[in-house]
């Protein structure tokens, strides 16, 4: 008997066969949204038209001068950021702003930086031929902007803090102290420097330092999550792209606009895709696939 799973996400996304033996009974557990149908680009642009609390991406960027800046989350996280950009760009440049205005940036937190072919697979190509892309660096190059009520120093990456409009495209997923993905934490630890990441991830309370705590998908009444969803609106985020994903890492779910608002109804959302309903019968071998985690 054999099952397939997939590995390799973005490098190959192979499928390899597992073995099992015949007598064996085997269920195969997958989220509700494993094949969920992928948006189609009027979808995409159905939801970026109509952002959840905010205005939309064009009417916000209308009369800049300055940079506007787009982060974009790493490899780590599955987010098909290459399906949404061509659309946000198209709606800038609809808005009047030109192509040297335009900056995206790696919200790597203090994960390693992203090189030319980690940007090419995840903002695409033709993004990088044509728009400045960096990462952010946690050591250096900040803007000071006070602290939040958590005692949290805020250090910003400079070109984001500066930025004429600030857009956050993430995914979302579970996450065990954050929640969630997406938001406020492509601020903290996104775009932050490592002071401020290490006070958000150590000193506020945290559920990681008791054993028997867990915040996965716990958005509310959760401290470190607080502080980074202050955190982004103190620095002036002006919207946020959310996208959810299925098994296969296609974009099945867009929730753009304000950072509690849109993110609320992605996380909704996602909870629904991302959860998986167990056999009845109790196992005696597990065998789990993180893939695309």
């Amino acid at each position: 008997m054999r099952v397939g799973v997939k590995t390799n996400e973005f490098f190959g996304d192979q499928t390899i066969q597992l073995e099992f033996p015949e007598k064996w009974e085997v269920d195969e557990v997958k989220m509700v949204g494993h094949a969920a149908r992928p948006l189609t680009d009027g979808e995409i642009l159905e939801a970026l038209s109509h952002p959840i609390g905010t205005k939309t991406i064009g009417e916000m960027a209308r009369g800049k001068t300055g940079k506007i800046v787009i982060t974009v989350d790493d490899l780590a996280r599955p987010t098909p950021a290459y399906r949404v950009l061509p659309f946000i760009v198209k709606e800038l440049k609809d808005s009047g702003i030109s192509d040297n205005q335009i900056l995206i940036i790696g919200a790597v937190g203090t994960h390693h930086p992203m090189n030319l072919q980690d940007f090419s697979l995840k903002v695409g190509p033709e993004i990088i031929a044509k728009y400045d892309v960096v990462n952010h660096n946690p050591f250096e190059h900040f803007e000071e902007k006070g602290r939040t009520s958590y005692g949290t120093p805020l250090k910003i990456n400079y070109e984001f803090a500066n930025a004429d409009l600030k857009i956050v495209v993430c995914g979302v997923k579970k996450h065990n102290f954050g929640g969630a993905g997406g938001s406020g934490k492509s601020i903290i630890p996104g775009v932050s420097s490592i002071d401020t990441i290490a006070w958000n991830h150590t000193v506020i309370p945290h559920p990681l330092d008791d054993n028997t705590a867990n915040y996965t998908w716990k958005v509310k009444g959760n401290d470190p999550r607080a502080d980074m969803q202050e955190a982004a609106r103190r620095v002036g985020v002006d919207v946020v792209v959310n996208c959810t994903y299925n098994s296969n890492r296609d974009l099945i779910g867009l929730h753009v606009g304000d950072l509690d608002d849109a993110w609320f109804e992605a996380v909704r959302f996602c909870y629904k895709m991302h959860s998986s309903k167990p056999p009845m019968r109790k196992a005696d071998v597990v065998v789990v696939n993180a893939y695309p985690i």
